[in-house]
């Protein structure tokens, strides 16, 4: 077996934050601010720390990163006939935000408690959906 070198990219959660905040502010028109951080020892994210989104513009950041169904239901509310705003992004809408920003895809992702890592990272290689 033959070992791969890969490019990584090692970002402090509060850089992951400002990021996707960036990118949800220019798609939305209004300054959003985020917190990433690690939920669990493979899942990860954002939470809204300036008030809710309502679904409408949920919906509207996840067709712009194309999201696909998994990355949709993971960000929806559960009870979506009564919850009519969230709180929070799930990793795989975050996840294409972060792309979006970055203007780059990765293959794998490694969290601990100060980081992301992006492994096996491509530039400038981001299409819209």
């Amino acid at each position: 077996m033959m070992s791969e070198h890969v490019k990584a990219v090692k970002l402090p959660w509060a850089e992951v934050s400002e990021h996707i905040g960036i990118e949800i502010s220019k798609i939305l028109g209004r300054e959003i601010i985020c917190k990433a951080n690690i939920d669990d020892h493979d899942y990860w994210a954002v939470q809204l720390s300036n008030g809710r989104l309502p679904l409408s513009e949920l919906y509207k950041l996840m067709e712009t990163v194309g999201a696909d169904e998994a990355a949709r239901i993971e960000s929806l509310p559960e009870s979506a006939e009564w919850d009519f705003s969230v709180n929070g992004i799930g990793m795989g809408v975050a996840e294409l935000l972060l792309g979006r920003h970055l203007n780059c895809r990765w293959s794998a992702t490694h969290m601990d408690e100060e980081h992301l890592w992006l492994l096996d990272v491509k530039d400038g290689d981001y299409s819209e959906a």
